[in-house]
């Protein structure tokens, strides 16, 4: 069994796979904080705007940003040349694969594991009415034996599994089959690790490189957004573009098109596509706690007037949530806008669309 150091995530629907990573980077890194790693991609938090829609691509991690943080800290990145597909020859390969690396004691991010085929989460979902496909998350894979995987979870903590989330975890291969393939698209037979192959970036040099990419973020740039998702949300626009796009779709008339049609579309469904996972509503709840995570980092650092900047800008998110929520709520009570909450929306969204390219030294696109 792998010894690794146990990061739990902070929020149930959020971190998991910044806490994955972050056991991965530590393993190698273990000076590296939570908050450094949450900080080095938060600055700005990946911020897309599927323009006529109301859906984002909130902060979902993925390849790009795990790569970038190899480049920070000195390691080669790792990941599953199998990912997306799930015949029995590929998930052969790649649970042989991940014994390989276990046996040379790196541990393995599996990502895209479906909770439903863990008998802890499949009890919960069954209560909420969910079934298979419909939820992933992501462990950490420390050994296996006859009779299947050991894993950490790095959900154990804040989902009440166990109190000390350092807890190793059998799940049976026939299980664990199912969970990494169940998922539609890139989500199949997903795994990343790392390897130590350098001495990290230090200081200035580090801070210069965050920085660069958090600016190539902001102006949008596509070649610091991963590949995967520009490719699925080809329509969407990225970084300041979808602050200015959004600011837009919120004029009352456009909106309540929107609005309308959503309504329209979702039928019963209305508000749990329009306030979850995919929404604006969930993107802004997700940059609330990355920058609050963000604004700590800087403050303990000694950077204290770029926290303060962050720490704004988590209380502008934490608004624009709350008043997001209000008016799709109000809107499937009675079918009312309220021209005022939208309008204070857009200064939010123009303020925040501010705040990051103050914090980043950008100019106005």
């Amino acid at each position: 069994m792998i010894k690794v150091e146990y990061v739990a995530q902070t929020d149930q629907a959020i971190d998991c796979g910044i806490a994955g990573i972050a056991m991965l980077v530590k393993c190698y890194r273990p000076k590296v904080s939570y908050g450094e790693i949450v900080s080095s991609l938060s600055l700005p938090c990946t911020f897309s705007y599927f323009p006529g829609s109301l859906a984002s691509q909130a902060t979902w991690l993925w390849d790009e940003d795990y790569r970038f943080l190899a480049e920070l800290y000195g390691l080669r990145y790792i990941s599953s040349p199998h990912q997306g597909n799930a015949t029995d020859e590929h998930y052969e390969e790649y649970l042989q694969e991940i014994k390989n690396y276990v046996d040379r004691d790196i541990p393995i991010m599996v990502g895209g594991w479906d909770l439903y085929y863990d008998e802890f989460y499949r009890t919960r979902l069954e209560a909420w009415g969910m079934g298979p496909g419909q939820t992933g998350h992501n462990i950490i894979v420390v050994g296996y034996g006859r009779d299947g995987i050991y894993y950490l979870d790095p959900g154990a903590v804040v989902n009440k599994r166990d109190n000390v989330g350092h807890v190793t975890y059998l799940q049976k291969y026939e299980a664990f089959r199912l969970a990494v393939t169940s998922f539609p698209g890139v989500g199949k037979l997903y795994y990343c690790a790392y390897e130590n192959i350098a001495e990290p970036l230090l200081g200035e040099e580090k801070i210069t490189l965050i920085d660069q990419r958090s600016r190539k973020k902001y102006y949008g740039h596509h070649d610091v957004y991963d590949p995967v998702y520009v490719d699925i949300f080809r329509h969407s626009v990225f970084g300041s573009k979808a602050f200015d796009a959004l600011e837009r779709d919120l004029e009352l008339e456009i909106f309540s098109h929107i609005i309308t049609r959503r309504k329209y579309y979702s039928n019963e469904g209305f508000l749990a596509s329009s306030l979850g996972v995919g929404s604006i509503r969930y993107s802004f709840y997700t940059n609330a706690w990355a920058t609050e995570w963000g604004s700590t980092y800087l403050k303990e650092t000694g950077q204290e007037d770029k926290a303060k900047v962050m720490a704004d800008l988590s209380v502008r998110f934490k608004e624009g949530e709350k008043i997001f929520t209000d008016i799709f709520c109000a809107y499937e009570n009675d079918g009312s806008l309220n021209s005022r909450k939208l309008k204070r929306l857009q200064i939010i969204v123009k303020e925040l669309e501010y705040g990051y390219r103050n914090l980043l030294k950008c100019k106005e696109t």
